[in-house]
């Protein structure tokens, strides 16, 4: 769990102490965008055990504004399943809007819609076993783009995945650091 609040704090920290370079270099964006980033998260369900693991993001879509970006999003924890003896992987899948505030600004808010899915696999004894939930998921979230090259950026981003089941629901925080291809 301290290495998931590690991604946390670097998260948190890149957003507010990259401002000043953020504000120093250019915040045209246009036409097709890509984006890929890793980290740590954590499940916010307390009767879950050992809720830390890893994070990863897969974004793109294009630009209706220097303001907006539209697209989808594909962003999963993968973490040991406790008893199970194998992983627990938990993602969602949804159409994204990402909402720059200031025109002259990298700072955005993220929202999105779509699916979320909880699979688990490993072994109990000699037999294996797996599990798969799917239903209703959002996304919401928060992040920067710190401006390395022409069209390319470092993003810190901290995330929020809500997931709702028949069974019940289930959310994940996730901090993770990407880079974003304008």
């Amino acid at each position: 769990m301290s290495m998931v609040r590690g991604w946390i704090v670097a998260t948190v920290l890149l957003c507010v102490t990259g401002a000043p370079v953020i504000a120093q270099t250019s915040t045209h964006r246009d036409g097709f965008w890509i984006s890929f980033g890793l980290g740590g998260g954590a499940n916010l369900d307390s009767d879950i055990e050992n809720r830390g693991g890893g994070g990863v993001y897969v974004r793109l879509g294009g630009t209706p504004s220097n303001q907006v970006l539209l697209g989808g999003e594909i962003t999963a924890m993968v973490r040991d399943a406790g008893t199970l003896n194998g992983t627990l992987t938990q993602g969602n899948a949804t159409f994204s809007a990402l909402f720059y505030p200031s025109k002259s600004g990298n700072f955005f808010l993220k929202g999105g819609v779509g699916f979320a899915t909880v699979e688990a696999t490993g072994t109990v004894g000699a037999f294996s076993v797996s599990a798969n939930r799917q239903g209703f998921g959002s996304t919401i979230g928060l992040g920067g783009d710190i401006r390395v090259g022409r069209k390319i950026s470092i993003v810190p981003n901290l995330d929020l995945l809500l997931q709702a089941f028949e069974e019940g629901g289930n959310s994940v925080l996730l901090a993770t650091l990407g880079i974003v291809f304008h």
